[in-house]
């Protein structure tokens, strides 16, 4: 009688064993880089376009016209021109920056797109500060940044700024559920 308990028990514990590896020990998604596009969806958790290589600058207007899981009405998109008073530059913050080819050292062919986390304009200089979040950026950290983060399953997210008297080439936008 032992040994047929025991083979019992061992095929009932090779069972366990197998199960809990499959369902249990199974390694979460993994962080890795991510192009300016990605981690922007990610982080505002919107819809990807379904192209690997879709032009960050167009994202905006594509989500304008965009029906499908992630919002069935789809998406209103408000571009906003940047006003240079206090309640204007407070404005942009949280706002969709986005370049378009080559302005201000973007990509080319892609553009570019970040988050505004802060923005100020200085009415002596007559220059803006514009501080935004990324991935797969060639601009500069912004001062006070050592290194790279992980946000939003994205692990090359950095905070940049930059300063310019024009921003020309450049676009914000808003975006909200219909």
């Amino acid at each position: 009688m032992k040994p047929k308990f025991t083979t019992l028990f061992a095929a009932v514990l090779l069972v366990a064993v197998i199960v809990a590896s499959v369902f249990v020990y199974q390694p979460a998604n993994a962080a890795t880089t991510c192009s300016c596009l990605v981690y922007f969806q990610y982080n505002k958790t919107l819809p990807p376009t379904g192209q690997t290589n879709f032009a960050a600058y167009k994202y905006g207007d594509w989500l304008a016209t965009y029906k499908g899981s992630y919002s069935p009405k789809g998406y209103n998109v408000t571009y906003t021109t940047p006003s240079t008073t206090a309640f204007g530059q407070l404005l942009l913050v949280g706002k969709a920056i986005v370049f378009n080819p080559g302005a201000l050292g973007a990509n080319a062919t892609y553009g570019h797109i970040g988050i505004v986390t802060s923005a100020s304009y200085n009415s002596t200089t007559k220059k803006w500060t514009i501080q935004f979040k990324d991935a797969n950026s060639g601009y500069s950290l912004a001062p006070g940044q050592k290194s790279l983060f992980t946000e939003s399953g994205c692990t090359n997210v950095g905070v940049r700024q930059i300063v310019t008297s024009s921003l020309s080439g450049l676009r914000f936008f808003s975006w909200s559920k219909k």
